[in-house]
């Protein structure tokens, strides 16, 4: 399918996008829901910020399946233009490693190696965090722009649940087993933008970057 309207132009500076979720086939806007979990036959498709958004169920134009550079904003159910439409996601999120296809929960180790069949699956900070071996509902696979936490093996309300790098090491998350051992894909999927950056929940003090830090622990997100 050919995209319509206008291509992103790779030297324009941080223009404004506004993302929306539809069917392949016929570009039907659907619930964001259903791009959040990836699901099949569903696809982001991006428009430039002064052009009208169509509501759910309309069909949009004047944008492209291709992601662009620059700053990206979510829409309002009901569409429109401008400021009427535009939604700013910076909630914190927690993030737990999952099974792309379930989305069942399984060991951190899963996300932190290289195999394609796990993913990180964002989950906003005041809702309820899986269980390893639980389904995670209500998150998205996308990089979110706010702060990002681990989450504790048992789960539970994210606010709760959440643990920051300094607490990460002593957590109970590290001692389950379902890591994906036994998967042997390579992961060309990962999130890999993502670095620990800022003061954190367990840092005593700010460094700009938590002393000891690695991949684990708070992230910034900063999706563009």
């Amino acid at each position: 399918m050919e995209d319509d309207g206008e291509v992103p132009d790779e030297g324009e500076a941080e223009k404004a996008y506004i993302e929306v979720c539809v069917r392949k086939g016929n570009r039907i806007r659907v619930a964001d829901q259903r791009c959040d979990d990836a699901e099949r036959g569903y696809s982001w498709y991006f428009i430039p910020a002064e052009k009208r958004v169509p509501a759910l169920g309309k069909r949009a134009g004047k944008g492209s399946l291709r992601k662009p550079s620059g700053e990206i904003l979510r829409a309002a159910k009901k569409g429109g233009r401008g400021n009427d439409v535009s939604i700013v996601d910076v909630e914190d999120r927690v993030m737990v490693c999952v099974r792309k296809e379930t989305r069942t929960r399984v060991s951190d180790r899963a996300c932190n190696g290289r195999k394609r069949i796990f993913r990180w699956y964002y989950i906003r900070i005041d809702r309820h965090v899986p269980a390893v071996g639980e389904k995670a509902e209500a998150g998205s696979f996308r990089v979110p722009y706010g702060d990002t936490y681990n989450a504790i093996q048992k789960g539970g309300i994210g606010t709760k649940a959440a643990i920051d790098y300094e607490d990460y090491e002593d957590s109970d998350i590290e001692d389950d087993t379902d890591d994906g051992s036994n998967d042997t894909a390579t992961d060309t999927d990962t999130d890999t933008d993502r670095v620990t950056t800022g003061c954190g929940i367990g840092c005593r003090r700010c460094t700009g970057v938590c002393n000891g830090s690695s991949s684990n622990g708070r992230r910034r997100g900063g999706r563009r």
